[in-house]
């Protein structure tokens, strides 16, 4: 991918309208008025299909005219502050394009929710990461950054989860976590790499959200929680931790964005 762009004299500056022309063109085919696609300045990407309706409560959402059919855009509000929701996974390609489209129309602080395989063995289920950094080991975050540039979440939405983690008497743990879009490519001397150089986790759409935010200038960063664990040989996708643990993180995120909304 690195190479391929680079022989081809791919250029980061164009195309920066193609994002809002695509809504435009959307809205079109769906009879809607583009001028009333009205994104609030906080958005949250639910990266889970079962996360979706779990924010949506959390928040009192309701559904909102869209561009898509198959997923739904929510207005939602805390404290006085509203949060559009909408499932934007799996996968950094599809987490990137969603991202676009609200961006397009009104996003300014992007939050993603979502799962982590923990590849550290003392990282169990149900523990929730805030990755500050992520690997790009994605194709979709070479679009928009070059290779040298490192994915970073924006501190300021780091410091508003690490207050309401500290509220919320969670320990979150930080670090660096690695972007996959091969998911049954993680191989054990992959696993083993990462792992040496004290990666947290695997997932598929962090570092392309990042890179993403920094490329259009917004504030973005993700919430995970951990769904497996090399200490289990079973998945821990249905265990109640985790469901409790998934519950705490939007809990977080929601004291996350009033904490922002209050400063900003």
């Amino acid at each position: 991918m690195i190479h391929i762009l680079r022989e081809l004299g791919f250029d980061y500056s164009e195309g920066r309208e193609l994002a809002i022309e695509a809504v435009k063109e959307l809205a079109q085919l769906k009879g809607l008025d583009v001028n009333s696609l009205h994104v609030p300045q906080f958005a949250l990407l639910s990266l889970s299909a079962g996360l979706t309706n779990l924010m949506v409560k959390e928040f009192n959402a309701s559904e909102v005219p869209w561009i898509y059919r198959a997923r739904p855009l929510y207005i939602g509000n805390v404290n006085g502050t509203q949060v559009a929701i909408i499932w934007a996974a799996p996968g950094a390609p599809l987490a990137a394009m969603v991202m676009e489209h609200l961006i397009a129309c009104g996003a300014k602080y992007v939050i993603g929710l979502g799962l982590l395989a923990s590849i550290q063995p003392e990282i169990d289920v149900g523990t929730i990461v805030i990755p500050s950094r992520a690997i790009r080991g994605e194709g979709t975050s070479y679009y928009y950054l070059p290779p040298e540039a490192e994915a970073q979440a924006d501190e300021t939405i780091l410091n508003a989860l690490r207050e309401a983690c500290r509220k919320h008497s969670t320990n979150c743990i930080e670090g660096t976590i690695y972007t996959t879009d091969a998911i049954h490519r993680e191989t054990p001397k992959l696993i083993n790499a990462l792992r040496n150089r004290g990666v947290i986790g695997i997932d598929m759409e962090t570092s392309a959200i990042l890179a993403v935010g920094k490329f259009r200038n917004i504030k973005t960063a993700c919430i995970l929680v951990t769904s497996t664990s090399p200490k289990r040989k079973s998945l821990g996708f249905y265990s109640e931790t985790l469901n409790e643990s998934l519950h705490k993180a939007i809990r977080i995120t929601k004291t996350a964005v009033t904490i922002i909304a209050k400063h900003k």
